[in-house]
């Protein structure tokens, strides 16, 4: 479960890289994390909440976005009830409202 989790939080972090350009907080893999991560996300800060609360309302999707030092960030967990499809679910979300 460890292992799978931590390959979803890896596939995220290099999604988000390559959709949106943005310079990941570590280098990934599991020496610098498990199955959570932070990715900065390209929304400014003050649009953070909104995009927090349209995830979860309009995609049923409960994940941590806050400001933190200028940029947004965003925390994600992948856990032993998650798969592909949660992931490409929070993507298309992502796509949707950043």
């Amino acid at each position: 479960i460890r292992s799978r989790g931590t390959a979803l939080a890896a596939r995220f972090q290099e999604q988000l890289v390559a959709r949106y350009g943005v310079r990941p907080l570590h280098p990934g893999g599991p020496r610098w994390h498990r199955q959570m991560i932070s990715v900065p996300l390209p929304v400014p800060p003050a649009r953070a909440e909104h995009v927090q609360r349209s995830l979860l309302a309009d995609w049923g999707i409960e994940v941590y976005l806050r400001p933190w030092r200028g940029r947004t960030v965003i925390r994600a967990s992948f856990q032993g009830y998650t798969d592909g499809t949660d992931l490409d679910r929070l993507l298309a979300g992502l796509d949707a409202v950043v």
